[in-house]
């Protein structure tokens, strides 16, 4: 009998992932539960299993390729009895590959020609295939696209797209962000097809290679947080105190990141409606306090979270951190690792930045920021002289409908407070 090789659920909110890589082909035994396929989401890798004993009879995907939740990557060739012992249900057909599912492109609107191309044929720019050169056609199965962002400007900045350009947009999987980039030439400053398809063949002429699932994910990220009025405050922080805390402590020490992540969740506790979402007219305050940390990792950043952040000393987060970080380098964290957070921090301090402006993740209030630390002159009124401290500068991004200056100086001032008297934490 013929398994289908099914798309796992792998967390509440996937609606697909990629294939990274294949380890079966036809005519492979394979045991149940044994891993065949790694996939990847927006939040990390994961391993697709056999779901029993049997031979593999067909592989209907490539590397590379996005498919969504219950899509059928292939077969397994099994007996009854072990279709028996298993449980499994009856064989559903193949869906299309992602080339029998790529869109045909739409004949150019009359009088859309390109000046001085004469042959030239509309490129395909669909989900599933990507153009690299003026009638070349690469097929190289691409990450689904994120959900279409606002225009800021550009030619969609009037809000008016025929149905035309918004059915060669679609087709092209553009967002209507992407038309900022246009000159528009149409009534009243809009973006016409002609418009579009001579955009559509400017692009053959770069490099294009498929964006990866993470890069997409930080990309909606971070449309969704700018949606709202965020504010940035920054101030000075004596570090000499923290630093020698540090090098007293047993191995593993304390990183500066984790020293300002539990300075801000105690000050988050004591002042929790300064972490509040915004929701309708009414304030949701947080009943935990639970610190994300933000961990650069290939083509994006990850930020697993450290629970009740607020109720644990210093030294009791240093091992489920130093775990966190590991496994959101190995692109290994589970789904629930990333959930709820309520505020985040970022050391940009190691890129020798000294100022940023971070931003919050959507579904946080806030985030603070640790930079470089340098040495400082200060006056001692006590000796009459300039006397050098180790400082850095804290930066908080905020959501302003929530915070205003005053309360995030408030806020802030606490996260001083205590990182410049580390015993506390």
């Amino acid at each position: 009998m013929r398994i289908p090789i099914l798309m796992p659920q792998l967390g509440e909110s996937m609606a697909e992932a990629t294939v990274v890589s294949i380890g079966i082909k036809p005519t492979d035994t394979v045991k149940a539960d044994q891993d065949i396929l790694e996939v990847e989401t927006n939040k990390a890798v994961f391993q697709v299993t056999s779901s029993c004993d049997g031979e593999i009879s067909e592989v209907l995907v490539e590397r590379g390729g996005t498919y969504g939740v219950g899509a059928v990557l292939g077969y397994i060739e099994a007996t009854e009895a072990e279709v028996e012992k298993r449980g499994l249900g009856r064989s559903v057909s193949a869906p299309a590959t992602s080339a029998q599912l790529a869109s045909v492109p739409l004949e150019a609107e009359e009088g859309a020609a390109m000046h001085g191309s004469p042959d030239w044929n509309p490129p395909v720019w669909a989900t599933g295939q990507y153009a690299s050169a003026p009638g070349q056609l690469i097929d190289k199965p691409l990450p689904s696209h994120s959900p279409a962002i606002p225009a800021r400007g550009g030619g969609a900045a009037n809000g008016f797209l025929s149905p035309r350009v918004r059915a060669r947009m679609s087709e092209a999987g553009l967002k209507e962000a992407d038309l900022a980039a246009i000159t528009a030439t149409g009534a009243g400053g809009r973006v016409t097809s002609d418009d579009l398809e001579k955009f559509l063949f400017q692009l053959q002429a770069n490099e294009v290679q498929p964006a990866m699932p993470m890069r997409l994910s930080v990309s909606d990220a971070m449309r969704r947080s700018w949606s709202r009025p965020l504010a940035t405050v920054g101030r000075l922080v004596k570090l000499d105190a923290l630093l020698a805390h540090r090098s007293a402590q047993p191995d593993p020490k304390p990183g500066p990141a984790l020293y300002a992540a539990r300075a801000l969740a105690i000050a988050l506790a004591e002042d929790r409606v300064a972490a509040a979402r915004l929701i309708g007219n009414k304030l949701v305050i947080p009943k935990s306090i639970d610190v994300g940390c933000a961990v650069e990792v290939e083509d994006g950043i990850m930020v697993p979270v450290l629970r009740k952040a607020d109720t644990k000393t210093l030294r009791e987060l240093v091992g489920p951190y130093r775990e966190l970080v590991e496994a959101a380098r190995k692109r290994a964290l589970s789904p629930d690792a990333f959930a709820g957070s309520i505020a985040s921090v970022t050391n940009y301090g190691p890129f020798d930045l000294d100022w940023a402006t971070p931003i919050p993740l959507p579904d946080e209030t806030l985030i603070l920021g640790l930079g470089a630390t340098r040495k400082h002159p200060e006056w001692d009124d006590e000796i009459e002289d300039w006397m050098p401290f180790h400082k850095a500068t804290l930066t908080l991004t905020f959501d302003h409908r929530i915070l205003d200056g005053g309360r995030a100086g408030r806020l802030m001032a606490r996260i001083v407070a205590l990182l410049e008297k580390p015993d506390s934490l």
